[in-house]
């Protein structure tokens, strides 16, 4: 359903954490969602590539050469759905400033400046699939505490592994296009003078709404397309927010519509999907992660000394029941039969002209179904 772009353009340390993290909020929200994702390198950001997929992902993937830039909008233009974020494609292939985005027309809006406030918020102007789900009125935090170590630190020699999240607060000033449409502007942050909010060291009140877009939504050509100036995605890699969750599966959906195979399970479940056309079937993959150890790894000291060298494996995998898996059917191909590739067992399915469901009643650590289908 969806392409991933992790970008080895990006492997600078300087560079590396502001691509890495936003590229792993996205994994890790596509995959409790059950959205089926590929994770695409460079070479592979070209249209024969792209064609395989629905929708594709910039986590805020800044360095794109020309060629990389006319693929994504041919497939855009083509009905591909894009959702992009922060500094994709303001810079070229060799690390060279732009002085804006190669994908302009693509986003809706022109790069203006950096917005460096520890603390702003997002705040939806009016009713869009977007912000399905919010309270009207609901102000969406935009910043960290962590990113906050670095200005609160004395002892700037002892700092090491802090201050590199700096700038994960920042969002840019953008210039809407024409035909755009701004469905969520930047709220500043209120700081009275004399109150412990001017150092930054707890979340500030929302202040006024500065009138520069939190999240754009655009056409081009067939395709959709959501662009945010901000990091949303970074920040629900570090956080974990919910809201920040729901905002990149409504961005996705929106742009991309309903995956072709939707699971209904906990979050800990991984799904994906191969169809196999010469062969007539679809192969659906569900892996459980339901583990009985915590992760990642534990560290020894505030600033460093992390304990890479210990690791506790897997002891017991917790099984999962009563997994509901529908498949939408293709064209006039009508079901045959689903069965397990583990256990070679037929599994009784619902049957429709639009879609086929069937239940998986436990699911231990891994299995795959295969659904045959014929005129």
């Amino acid at each position: 359903h969806a392409a991933l772009l992790v970008s080895e353009r990006s492997a600078p340390q300087f560079e590396a954490y502001r691509h890495a993290d936003p590229a792993k909020g996205w994994y890790d929200a596509l995959t409790r969602a059950h959205v089926p994702v590929d994770v695409i390198l460079d070479e592979e950001l070209t249209p024969e590539c792209l064609s395989e997929y629905r929708v594709l992902i910039l986590a805020n993937a800044p360095f794109l050469d020309d060629d990389q830039a006319q693929a994504i909008k041919e497939f855009v233009s083509d009905g591909g759905g894009l959702v992009a974020s922060h500094r994709s494609s303001l810079y070229d292939g060799d690390g060279y400033f732009r002085r804006g985005f190669a994908l302009k027309q693509v986003f809706g809006c022109e790069y203006q400046a950096v917005i460096e406030d520890p603390w702003t918020y997002i705040g939806f102007s009016s009713s869009h699939p977007v912000n399905e789900g919010f309270e009207p009125g609901l102000l969406i935090m935009h910043g960290e505490m962590s990113s906050l170590e670095a200005r609160l630190d004395p002892d700037q020699s002892n700092m090491r592994l802090k201050g590199r999240t700096l700038d994960a607060s920042h969002q840019l000033k953008v210039a809407p296009m024409e035909g755009s449409q701004v469905i969520a502007t930047i709220f500043d942050s209120a700081k009275p003078l004399g109150n412990y909010f001017c150092k930054d060291v707890a979340p500030a009140m929302p202040g006024k709404d500065t009138g520069y877009p939190a999240v754009i939504a655009n056409t081009y050509g067939k395709g959709r397309v959501i662009y945010f100036p901000g990091q949303v995605d970074r920040l629900f890699y570090r956080i974990g927010h919910p809201d920040y969750e729901r905002l990149l599966l409504n961005s996705l959906h929106f742009v991309g519509g309903r995956p072709a195979v939707t699971v209904e399970a906990p979050t800990t479940i991984e799904a994906t999907f191969f169809q196999q056309e010469e062969h007539k079937r679809v192969i659906i993959h569900l892996l459980n992660h339901t583990y009985d150890q915590l992760f990642p790894r534990p560290t020894t000291g505030k600033y460093g000394n992390f304990s890479g060298d210990v690791f506790r494996p897997v002891g017991d995998i917790i099984p999962v029941s009563d997994i509901q898996v529908t498949l939408q059917n293709s064209g006039s191909a009508a079901v045959k039969r689903v069965f397990s590739m583990t256990t070679s067992e037929e599994v009784p399915c619902q049957l429709n002209e639009e879609e086929t469901r069937f239940r998986v009643p436990r699911l231990d650590e891994y299995d795959a179904f295969v659904v045959e289908y014929g005129r």
